[in-house]
């Protein structure tokens, strides 16, 4: 064999549950010197598949060799694998010396060897002066290159990489991808390399696996990746491409034609296999089509041509956008190059779109149907009122009728349950589950003996699913993020409830209520700042954007969302035509021209324990937070934190009852009692958590209720995430999100 394989994966599959599978009868070879990406969106199973060839994980089939030694049953430091992890993974305590030297030190190499190698290595990524200090002193960038280094040291066969360069800032992103290449043409490395980042992919690698639903889609070359997608998930998530749907008329010998609604016939390239009246994709690249005359271009026999209206231009630099619609409901970008040689077209016109039959390809649908429920999303509900409390003495009427309701229940629990049952519950665990044990789990006991059997995972849903197909539910109560409730509400894998037994739900902030769920408390998205560190305080959304005001490097979440709303706010939307806005093709370029405004002077996080800690470094002015880790920072650790609440983008947690749960009436009992005032009210007292019900604010002390997203005074222009307009758009908007990172 002229490229014989030195890393092989062999029908590997991985199972936590014995019923799903999050690898799937996976295959793929590396050569020796060989640098693959794994590429694909979260859940995808590529990260799995890199602790399996590491050995963190093991294969629940198949069989992983390296140089044709059987690796599936070595633990991970007889792999002779050297990994570099996103979050660096140094140890604090350590210098870089010997952080570089730890890898040495526990396969015993001599002192005087371990010495020359760390000092080769540090040489090697040209920080050989840094030797004595210690992580802390170093930038993000700087200690990634530490670990590097580190992984490098042992001259391990092969080099694995889990995103690291995710929480780098795009400048210091690009540099180290250039570091990376250097090594690994420099050392000839062999390099597995895992990201969701296409163009890092693209710049970066050999070969691209792309991953999704545990399956390698493609494995190609970046360019073959590009140009020559094999199936419509290729297409859609490697670059950004037009698909057009419609059915085959025909297909013969790796050509087909496509009607498309509006009734044009387009002829492209194609897999075989795609068969007259099938339904399918036409990929197009936005850069391939072009505008006879605005580009001095005429149409010939060889290209398709549709008639399409103007919707809108947007100026890019180096090229116009042009947004287009075909018929009813197709829409189409092209690219227009800014050469100024000629007149671009006006919204509103009727053109003619042209490009090359070789330049697309029609691509076979996936069959997986796409329909779902939905719950119901106001944009914005009702304020809470702000006004003096003329109706007190009604409102606390409410609240003790409430309480009473309460009490009723709990003591009904009491007759009916006995003192041995345990609820088994899981949360996300943390300061979130600490606080829910003193103000929901602990008054519950207290009233009816029932014990809690507590486990906290990362949110998701395939072990729910999972066990609800096996029909063995073993949770009786399961802690929620809108989507995964939504999604589990809709696949039945939660039961519905009696919202009878909640009380009033119209005390209940819009929105906050399912049929298959309760929301158990209100965060918020903000931005902060240090008090002690800005002359003149920012007030409002625009504030950070208003780089000359307030000049200074931003922290934003590396995530569109919340960002892109913020974007359009600042720009003069009102947040209740936000998502009205952001749904339309001209409004997300509005966003992202916006951002463009501030993004060199972005820091990106993708922790939510990193914002806090940009600000006290002061590698930031202002960061975009979770309110609680800023409301935690100031009181727990004495910063001197500010939060700006407008345009807060808030969204609930939600308690759930798992379809087939053992105990599902006490699981049920128990969201009633922790739905009342008084325990959402408490459950404030540890955690800066607002509740979902207006008339517990009451029950709130004042100085706390400064901290919450839901106290009136913070809840004037705030905007609820719509989980449902994210459900529908995420895929599109983040895929054009990692593009307008690397540009």
């Amino acid at each position: 064999m002229s490229n014989p394989s030195f890393i092989s994966l062999s029908r590997v599959s991985k199972t936590y549950d014995g019923v799903q599978l999050v690898v799937d009868d996976l295959n793929l070879d590396v050569s020796k010197g060989e640098f693959v990406s794994l590429l694909g969106p979260s859940g995808s199973g590529k990260t799995t598949t890199l602790m399996m060839l590491a050995g963190f994980e093991s294969p629940t089939h198949g069989e992983i060799r390296l140089d044709g030694r059987r690796l599936d049953d070595k633990p991970p430091h007889q792999r002779d694998i050297g990994m570099v992890f996103q979050n660096y993974a140094l140890f604090p305590h350590l210098t870089i010396a010997e952080n570089v030297a730890f890898p040495l030190s526990v396969r015993h190499v001599g002192r005087a060897e371990q010495k020359a190698r760390v000092k080769r290595a540090l040489e090697m990524i040209e920080l050989p002066h840094l030797a004595n200090r210690r992580p802390a002193q170093l930038s993000g960038g700087q200690q990634q290159r530490v670990a590097l280094a580190r992984a490098l040291v042992f001259e391990p066969s092969v080099v694995l990489m889990d995103e690291p360069l995710g929480a780098l800032d795009k400048r210091l992103r690009e540099t180290m991808q250039y570091e990376i290449m250097r090594l690994h043409r420099e050392l000839s490395l062999t390099i597995v390399y895992v990201t969701h980042d296409q163009a890092e992919a693209l710049t970066m690698s050999d070969r691209v696996a792309v991953f999704s639903d545990g399956r390698i889609q493609q494995a190609a070359t970046p360019s073959e990746l590009y140009e020559n997608a094999q199936n419509a998930f290729v297409a859609n998530f490697v670059g950004e491409n037009n698909g057009l749907t419609g059915r085959v008329v025909n297909a013969h010998e790796g050509w087909a034609t496509l009607a498309l609604s509006n009734g044009s016939m387009i002829r492209g390239r194609c897999e075989n296999g795609l068969h007259a009246g099938d339904e399918a994709m036409l990929a197009l690249r936005p850069e391939r089509a072009h505008i006879p005359g605005a580009e001095g271009t005429q149409p010939t026999e060889h290209d398709n041509v549709v008639r399409a209206r103007v919707d809108e231009l947007v100026y890019c630099g180096d090229h116009h956008r042009v947004h287009l619609t075909l018929g009813s409901r197709d829409s189409i970008v092209v690219k227009v190059p800014n050469t100024q040689r000629h007149a671009l077209p006006t919204p509103g016109s009727e053109i003619d779109v042209a490009w090359r039959h070789d330049d697309c390809k029609i691509l076979a649908m996936s069959a997986r149907a796409a329909a779902r429920r939905r719950f119901t999303y106001p944009h914005r509900p009702p304020l809470p009122s702000s006004r003096p409390h003329q109706q007190e003495p009604t409102d606390m009427r409410t609240i003790i009728k409430a309480q009473c309701a309460a009490l009723a229940v709990l003591a009904f629990a009491t007759v009916t349950t006995q003192a041995a049952e345990t609820l088994s519950v899981v949360t996300f665990g943390g300061a979130y589950e600490a606080a829910a044990k003193k103000a929901y789990f602990e008054p519950f006991t207290q009233a009816t003996g029932v014990g809690f059997s507590t486990e906290s995972y990362d949110g998701g849903l395939a072990k729910l699913s999972a066990m609800e197909q096996a029909k063995n539910t073993t949770w009786d109560l399961i802690d929620l993020e809108t989507n995964d409730a939504i999604t589990a509400c809709d696949e039945g894998l939660l039961q519905k409830f009696d919202k009878k037994t909640i009380g009033k739900t119209s005390d209940f902030i819009p929105g906050s209520i399912s049929d298959c769920a309760v929301a158990s408390m209100v965060w918020s998205t903000v931005y902060a700042y240090d008090a002690s560190k800005m002359k003149t305080a920012p007030s409002t959304v625009n504030d950070f954007f208003d780089l000359q005001k307030f000049p200074g490097k931003r922290g934003l979440r590396k995530s569109p969302k919340v960002s892109m709303e913020w974007a359009l706010i600042a720009d003069g939307v009102a947040p209740k035509d936000v998502y009205k806005v952001l749904a339309t093709p001209a409004g997300v370029d509005r966003a992202f021209k916006k951002l463009d405004t501030i993004k060199k002077n972005i820091v990106w996080w993708e922790s939510g324990a990193q914002a806090p800690q940009l600000l006290a470094d002061g590698a930031v002015v202002m960061t975009q937070a979770y309110n609680g880790r800023i409301s935690d920072a100031a009181q727990k650790d004495n910063k001197p934190f500010k939060t700006v609440w407008d345009a807060q983008v808030y969204d609930f947690d939600w308690w759930g009852v798992p379809t087939g749960a053992k105990h599902a009436d006490l699981a049920a009992k128990f969201i009633a009692s922790a739905s009342q005032p008084k325990a959402y009210a408490d459950l404030s007292k540890y955690i800066a958590y607002a509740p979902p019900r207006k008339d517990a604010i009451a029950l709130v002390d004042k100085q706390r209720l400064a901290d919450l997203p839901t106290a009136p005074d913070n809840f004037k222009r705030a905007l609820q995430i719509n989980a449902n307009f994210w459900a529908d758009n995420a895929d599109q908007i983040n895929k054009r999100f990692q593009v307008w990172l690397t540009q």
